[in-house]
């Protein structure tokens, strides 16, 4: 990899996150944020012997 394609990919990295970050949220996604990771959101899955 040279210098260019290191700034390439910064370049687009940024444009991702500005992106992501212009986005408008759901109702769903800012009260998951509020929560934050104190609460899994996820359902563990039981082992299965068999």
């Amino acid at each position: 990899m040279d210098n260019s394609d290191v700034e390439d990919v910064k370049w687009k990295t940024g444009k991702l996150m500005e992106l992501i970050d212009r986005t408008p949220k759901t109702k769903n996604w800012i009260k998951r944020s509020k929560i934050g990771t104190s609460k899994p959101w996820y359902r563990e899955v039981e082992e299965v012997v068999r």
